[in-house]
């Protein structure tokens, strides 16, 4: 590694190194180790006093207000507090195919940066690197992904296409089935075990601190609650930096080809621990360029504390997430806007899976412009249908409320607002913009993209949704009471 991230990786090796060799517990039993916190205090202790509750098929993320609808969580939906601080930075993509930049989100849940602190402490880590990892992985804890085909594994059942789960992405089996993998990939079972069950269960277990000579499996209790839960938070924050300082301490003491393989001979340790949690250079950059961000500006910007609860239609239950369709994220970044707002959008994500036809404007198929002008029309507001005039905010057939371009050129996602028109230049054949879609919230849009494939929601945090942006257009409708400036 050179460069940036080379320079990052220095600075956290020589960090961690005076700490990293901590005497050997006992592998293969829940054994006396004490874990090291500042001021003498065990992890277990302080963690346990701080735990917050796991999610239950709901997300796990800032970016819906608990009072959004004005009653709190309702339909299945786990709510979480507004993230009213997001930040996002932008990086190299250090070779990440589809792009030379990447954004991300790098503001942390409170309670999210105190376990990071707390199990970098622990085990003698930078509480940087271990942030860095969860920014890039799952922005801490509050990406939710509304795909239905693209889980984010923060969900209590649910495992990513690779069969990974928690903000930093651990591999799990299947709860249900016992499968190891996903559908496109495998990311093992280095959590260990089934990814929920009590720590009286498990065959093999490591206390917070504690550095087995050759552990079996890395999940481990994080916050003392008896149970090991890849979905808790604290779990799988803590199980993250045990990991993390098992590989490092190994490339330290036997070298990074050893470790992780006779091509990567030239990793640092931190470099090649982090490899070994993502076996792709890129990866490794990216994580260190945010954990230079993070060393850099000296304090982490945060945003408020992931305030989860349980919704009683759940609770107790014990039935993964997909079982109950994906209706229990989908409405999870919509945020604090106006009602037809909020109309529009689930309008557009109920037509999810019918075909797109050319000039179709429903109920059964639709085109582009079709899906806009119904979704918007199911909230009482009449738009054009033609991609170039729902470009034009004086076009004559917006009735019903006002129009305005909030973006033009570049794509800054900040900006946006569910229920914002997206307009693209697709095809070179046809007038510019020559594609629209309807923003979902959360960095992704709604959209009939071609014949080819059905009604999606997909990220527009891509190069080629970015290379072929023309703008955004907000809609204002009568009743709203004026602009809604709502930000998610």
């Amino acid at each position: 590694m050179t460069g940036a991230s080379g320079g990052a990786a220095g600075v956290l090796w020589a960090r961690a190194r005076a700490f990293l060799l901590p005497r050997r517990g006992r592998g293969g039993d829940r054994g006396s180790a004490t874990a090291r916190v500042g001021g003498g205090v065990t992890a277990l202790a302080v963690m346990g006093g701080i735990a917050y509750a796991a999610t239950v098929c709901g997300p796990a993320g800032g970016a819906a207000p608990s009072s959004a609808d004005g009653g709190g969580s309702s339909g299945g939906v786990v709510q979480a507090s507004a993230n009213t601080s997001s930040e996002t930075i932008s990086i190299s993509a250090h070779g990440e195919p589809g792009s030379s930049q990447k954004s991300v989100r790098v503001d942390i849940p409170d309670n999210v940066l105190r376990a990071h602190r707390m199990a970098a402490e622990a085990y003698g880590l930078p509480w940087e690197l271990m942030a860095a990892i969860g920014a890039i992985e799952t922005q801490n804890g509050q990406y939710v992904s509304t795909d239905p085909n693209w889980h984010s594994g923060l969900r209590e059942g649910e495992r990513n296409p690779y069969g990974a789960a928690g903000i930093v992405q651990f591999g799990v089996q299947d709860l249900r089935t016992g499968q190891v993998g996903g559908r496109l990939g495998s990311a093992g079972n280095s959590w260990g075990g089934k990814p929920k069950e009590s720590v009286e269960d498990r065959r093999f277990h490591y206390e917070v601190g504690e550095m087995p000579g050759n552990p079996t499996y890395f999940g481990i209790d994080g916050n003392d609650d008896g149970v090991v839960n890849v979905w808790d938070p604290w779990d799988n924050v803590t199980s993250g930096a045990f990991r993390i300082a098992y590989y490092a301490n190994q490339a330290e003491e036997r070298g990074s080809g050893s470790v992780c393989g006779s091509g990567r001979s030239d990793l640092s340790p931190i470099e090649c621990t982090v490899y070994k949690h993502n076996p792709a250079r890129w990866y490794v950059a990216q994580v260190l360029e945010v954990a230079e961000y993070y060393s850099g500006s000296g304090l982490a910007p945060t945003s408020p504390s992931l305030e989860l609860q349980q919704a009683s239609s759940t609770s107790g239950q014990g039935r993964d997430c997909e079982e109950q369709g994906g209706s229990a994220t989908q409405a999870a970044f919509l945020g604090d806007v106006g009602e037809e707002h909020r109309t529009a959008v689930e309008f557009a994500r109920r037509q999810i899976g019918k075909p797109y036809v050319w000039g179709a404007r429903g109920p059964d198929s639709y085109d582009c412009s079709g899906l806009t002008q119904a979704a918007w029309r199911a909230a009482g507001v009449t738009i054009p249908w033609v991609t170039t005039t729902q470009w034009d905010p004086d076009n004559a057939e917006y009735r019903g409320g006002t129009a305005r371009r909030v973006l033009e050129g570049d794509l800054d996602i900040s900006v946006l607002q569910p229920g914002d028109l997206l307009l693209f230049h697709t095809s070179p054949r046809y007038a510019s913009p020559s594609h629209v879609g309807i923003y979902s919230g959360g960095g992704r849009m709604i959209h009939a993209a071609n014949p080819s494939k059905p009604i999606e929601e997909v990220s527009i945090d891509s190069g080629y949704y970015r290379s072929s942006f023309v703008g955004a257009v907000r809609i204002s409708p009568d009743s709203s009471g004026g602009e809604d400036t709502a930000q998610v």
